[in-house]
């Protein structure tokens, strides 16, 4: 089986590509706009040409590419359109046109249900998105579903607040509290009373390779969105006594109130995955945190050859989208 996979340098691609390089009868191709653009790896989503001419021979294409954080997509709208809308139309053109027909698993997020008043959030729920990140990720869900009238092969994963693999960005929630902990430096909360459902990311990969192992078993155009989250609410600020607990720091909370333009309130239900996929999340908040700080610890033994290279697109040259994590905590 040969896969290909758009943003293959992010937090949940990453890892997942060396799951698939372990995996027996797989090959795996990885595709990221932060590869160097004389590596055959180098694939802007936006250039249809491109998107043809590197995506037509695969049996699964696991589309995770995208702007993906709420504030760089609320501070660049057109960019965050361009490239997660028309993105993604480039590569359901190329499933449709491929003689292979291509499950495309494409990775959505929970923030296109916004704020829910009831808690888990099941898949029925109605959408209620309130950032621009949200929207057009809502917008590509769209665009599968219509595709699959005409044939796509097409599976919609919701994935929660994802957290705990090596080529994350540092300023996201969990990165950015574990790294000033460990720091003894001041833990800023936005929006302390914040609830939220992080998902390690062992659980996020074992749940994609269960929706690969279904792709290649069940022959459905139609599959019903699934939420791929932990199930459990946890405040941000729990998140980050939890934090100063697991490193032993002397950081100090400071609180500030939230975004106007952040969900506050999430926490989803993963009993249709465990229906249909047979998946259930095996880290508990405690547990995934403390192997994440482990790997923190020793993350300078790994190989990083392109940390903190940020992401370029030609007309957009002051936007910088993505860092990794720092090289020494």
């Amino acid at each position: 089986m040969k896969i290909a996979i758009t943003g293959s340098l992010g937090l949940i691609a990453s890892s997942l590509m060396e799951r698939l390089q372990k995996t027996d009868n797989v090959r795996s191709i990885g595709f990221d706009i932060r590869y160097g653009k004389d590596s055959h790896n180098y694939l802007d989503i936006t250039n249809t040409l491109k998107v043809k001419e590197k995506l037509t021979d695969f049996d699964v294409i696991i589309h995770l590419a995208a702007v993906s954080r709420v504030a760089p997509a609320e501070n660049n709208p057109e960019l965050c359109n361009k490239v997660n809308i028309d993105g993604t139309q480039n590569i359901i053109d190329v499933c449709l046109a491929s003689n292979k027909k291509p499950y495309l698993i494409f990775a959505s997020s929970r923030e296109v249900y916004g704020n829910q008043d009831v808690l888990p959030v099941s898949e029925s729920a109605i959408l209620n998105p309130i950032n621009t990140y949200a929207k057009s990720k809502l917008s590509c869900e769209k665009l599968i579903i219509e595709a699959q009238k005409i044939g796509l092969r097409g599976f919609i994963a919701r994935f929660s607040n994802v957290y705990g693999g090596m080529y994350d960005q540092k300023a996201r929630v969990i990165p950015s509290f574990c790294i000033n902990a460990l720091r003894n430096k001041d833990i800023v909360i936005n929006g302390s009373d914040t609830i939220l459902d992080f998902l390690f990311i062992d659980d996020a990969v074992d749940a994609i390779l269960k929706i690969i192992h279904f792709t290649q078993t069940h022959n459905h155009s139609y599959i019903p969105i699934i939420n791929i989250c932990s199930g459990r609410a946890t405040s941000l600020e729990q998140l980050s006594q939890t934090i100063i607990s697991k490193t032993k720091s002397n950081s100090k909370i400071t609180k500030l109130p939230k975004a106007n333009f952040a969900v506050d309130t999430f926490c989803g239900s993963s009993a249709l995955a465990h229906q249909i996929l047979e998946w259930n999340p095996k880290f508990d908040l405690e547990t995934g945190i403390q192997k994440f700080i482990e790997n923190l610890g020793n993350q300078n033994k790994r190989n990083l050859n392109l940390k903190n290279i940020n992401m370029r697109i030609e007309k957009y040259e002051n936007f910088k989208g993505y860092s990794w994590l720092p090289a020494e905590i």
